[in-house]
């Protein structure tokens, strides 16, 4: 017997090397190219200082525009997303993707965090969403489209050695899309970011842009100080209802407040402010992005960091409960490099804050985030309305 249990533990010691480098390679999505991407990314010296910001420079994304995007038709909101729209931000979802993990030198992530924000910002030309679920199979039908983008992507960064129709590389493809497919999705069509603990979008704050932001807050808020809006707000009650089914008979209002005082419309306008300066004076702003950030609750009411339904606002006193919440993350560009800010007047005051500090203002276990380019669009500007000299509400915009 004694003979036996020896045999078996030689047996199994001699195993686990062989048996643990088989799995580790059958985990592993990394392929030639990816970590040749790997090395090439790691030879700029903003992406090996601070890889969650100096990734950007080499991402994919839309540079803030004055234009307003009308309204999708009926037949356009039945149909969904074009397949040249869904194509093209499929491949700039899968290349920001191939950009980030190799500044951060990582595999597959295991979830979309907020580390990886960008990558999502092709997505945000579908107006209505897209079938999440889908991803995959979209992929598998679309390949051969989506991976000559691809390699026309890499080739215009510079960023050589991708090939088309190799096995390894459609496989790390799919994996990118698994975890797309396995993020938080609201209604079933548009994918966000989770948070948990510091992210790594950090950087040092320059007084000069720190003071840029403060002043366009301060116009966008005399902007909003004659206009106000129209929104469906939801019914309050208290955490003893706070239950799937209370949620689902919960009755919505038309409610009417100044722009200021409403966290979607002040973002708004804000993100109207900057786009309209960036746009008159495109070259002395680098190559800086505008996103609309929201947090909204796994389920229920939105939790503050106590997990309460009440937030500390920045001057003291306790919000109403909140749904939702809205705020606009800038990532600045004036000195050559990226520095992240989050302006939300109603949590930070006048100060543009780090976005690890406004992060932490959350219950991040029950919070997700969408954060989405900035862009104008008829439906906001339609919410907004003034009185004119005979006091009749008449369209702002």
């Amino acid at each position: 017997m004694r003979l036996l249990k020896n045999l078996l533990l030689s047996v199994f010691l001699l195993l686990p090397c062989g048996y643990l480098q088989a799995e580790e390679s059958a985990v592993s999505f990394h392929t030639p190219f990816s970590k040749n991407l790997e090395n090439q990314m790691q030879k700029n010296g903003q992406v090996r200082a601070n890889p969650g910001m100096g990734r950007f420079a080499f991402m994919r994304f839309y540079f803030p525009t004055n234009t307003v995007r009308e309204e999708p038709g009926v037949w356009a909101k039945l149909k969904g997303c074009e397949t040249d729209t869904l194509v093209r931000a499929q491949a700039i979802y899968l290349f920001n993707m191939y950009v980030s993990t190799a500044a951060y030198k990582e595999d597959v992530p295991g979830s979309l965090t907020v580390d990886y924000v960008g990558v999502l910002d092709g997505f945000h030309r579908c107006a209505n969403g897209f079938a999440v679920k889908d991803a995959v199979s979209f992929y598998q039908k679309h390949q051969r489209e989506i991976q000559a983008l691809l390699k026309q992507f890499f080739d215009r960064r510079g960023l050589s050695g991708y090939e088309m129709n190799r096995l390894d590389n459609q496989a790390r493809e799919k994996a990118f899309l698994k975890v797309l497919v396995n993020s938080v999705v609201a209604d079933k069509k548009y994918p966000g970011y989770r948070a948990s603990g510091a992210s790594r979008l950090t950087g040092a704050n320059n007084g000069v842009e720190v003071n840029i932001l403060k002043d366009f807050l301060q116009r966008a808020l005399r902007n909003g100080s004659n206009k106000f809006v129209f929104f469906e707000q939801r019914e309050v009650f208290g955490p003893e209802f706070d239950t799937p089914i209370a949620h689902q008979k919960v009755q919505t209002h038309t409610i009417c407040r100044g722009a200021n005082e409403e966290c979607a419309a002040c973002s708004y306008l804000l993100g109207r402010e900057m786009c309209a300066e960036i746009t008159a004076k495109h070259r002395n702003w680098g190559l800086m992005r505008i996103y609309r950030i929201t947090a909204k609750p796994m389920r229920g009411g939105l939790k503050a960091a106590d997990r309460s339904g009440r937030f500390t606002l920045a001057n003291g006193k306790k919000s109403v409960p909140w749904d939702y919440h809205v705020a606009t993350l800038v990532l600045m560009n004036l000195d050559g490099k990226y520095t992240p800010y989050v302006i939300d007047k109603f949590l930070a005051g006048f100060n543009p804050i780090s976005p690890n500090a406004w992060f932490s203002k959350f219950a991040l276990s029950e919070t997700f985030f969408l954060i989405t380019p900035f862009e104008r669009t008829e439906q906001m500007e339609e919410r907004f309305y003034r009185k004119d000299s005979k006091g009749r509400d008449v369209r702002a915009f």
